[in-house]
């Protein structure tokens, strides 16, 4: 079950990338589907897996949804609604431990990126930079990398 999940995460990162680079959002008839399936997901796993497992993906979702909500409350609005919904599907979805890492490695990777596109000039410093790619981004390297 482990692997399914995390299959039908990467390819719905893949498609929010895609859309979030072509029209610099992620909609929400594509998140608030995700969210029913992530809901049905952790009372399957309440009732048929592990109870400890749903605690932790609940403070998985309060903590990256807060966060995010935090850092674009303080930006006032550098980061999109968007992205805090994604954030927050995936602590639901991954849990506390593994959002964290997910939030840890998509930041760096924005940040190394953007620093390289304005120093090349591709972009300005007060250009727009879709962040849904750089969480999809985040995702695989905390797949990848054990901390």
């Amino acid at each position: 079950m482990r692997y399914f999940t995390i299959t039908a995460l990467v390819i719905l990162l893949i498609y929010l990338s895609y859309i979030d680079l072509k029209e610099n959002k992620i909609p929400n008839k594509i998140i608030v589907p995700a969210y029913i399936v992530a809901v049905f997901y952790n009372i399957y796993l309440f009732f048929f897996v592990d109870r400890s497992t749903v605690y932790n993906n609940f403070l998985g979702f309060f903590f990256s949804f807060g966060i995010m909500f935090l850092i674009s409350f303080i930006s006032k609005g550098g980061l999109g609604g968007g992205d805090i919904k994604l954030f927050g599907l995936l602590g639901l979805t991954l849990g506390l431990q593994s959002v964290f890492k997910v939030i840890l490695f998509s930041t760096i990777s924005g940040a190394l990126i953007s620093i390289f596109l304005v120093l090349f000039r591709i972009k300005n410093f007060k250009d727009s930079i879709p962040f849904g790619p750089f969480i999809a981004l985040g995702f695989v390297l905390s797949l990848l990398i054990k901390l």
